[in-house]
């Protein structure tokens, strides 16, 4: 019978990933910081790394993405990426909170996983020793470090960005913090961890409302009134 393998798919922040786990072939993954069109770069990625596992005859049983929350259009493009894959190769999709694929970068607890929601907020998710502590929230910096024990550990991009501010409530920044979570990701569904789901039941978790606001002004017929 034919390895298992599972694809992941990253592209909540700035460094965009993406990676295979297999049973039993060497982990493959790629990663990629940009600032816009990240699918010029992932979708050609996304191609590469099947190629590469078909040919050493890996069989793929399902597509792992983090869903947010996150940047807006990078979301977007991640889970259609991951979508098609699914559909086309006829396997279920593993979704993850993006706050959740980078809890999976350390087991140390307690931990606080931190984006940058930009405009002087953060999306954050506290995680204990038995899993997450509430949900993924959109707050300024300072309420989320003040619920935060000190000692704790801090991963994703938003640790980053709040280095100054974590050190002065004695919070510790992971080493590489920002560092894209594909691998863990592919690695939890193919171990069972992140339960399957149909490709038509995804959607993606938005905890703020996206900046750009919908063009009401063309949905008005000229001469009928505002």
């Amino acid at each position: 019978m034919s390895p298992r393998a599972v694809l992941a798919i990253d592209t909540a922040g700035p460094l965009i990933g993406v990676a295979v786990a297999s049973d039993t072939h060497p982990l493959l993954s790629w990663d990629q910081r940009v600032v816009r069109g990240a699918d010029a770069v992932l979708l050609p990625a996304v191609a590469r790394m099947l190629d590469a596992l078909d040919a050493r005859g890996d069989h793929l049983v399902g597509v792992a993405i983090s869903v947010g929350p996150g940047a807006f259009t990078g979301l977007r493009v991640g889970l259609a990426a991951a979508l098609g894959v699914a559909v086309s190769r006829r396997v279920p999709v593993h979704p993850l909170g993006s706050l959740e694929a980078r809890a999976l970068l350390t087991p140390k607890r307690p931990l606080l996983s931190l984006l940058d929601a930009r405009k002087q907020r953060f999306y954050g998710q506290r995680f204990g020793p038995d899993g997450a502590l509430g949900e993924a929230v959109d707050q300024p910096l300072s309420q989320l470090l003040g619920r935060t024990p000190p000692g704790a550990v801090v991963v994703g991009e938003g640790a980053l960005v709040s280095a100054d501010a974590l050190a002065e409530h004695g919070l510790v920044p992971l080493a590489r913090a920002d560092a894209v979570p594909a691998p863990e990701l592919a690695q939890a569904a193919l171990d069972g961890l992140i339960p399957p789901v149909d490709a038509a039941a995804v959607q993606l978790r938005y905890v703020r409302p996206p900046d750009a606001k919908r063009p009401t002004h063309l949905l008005v017929p000229p001469g009928a009134p505002s």
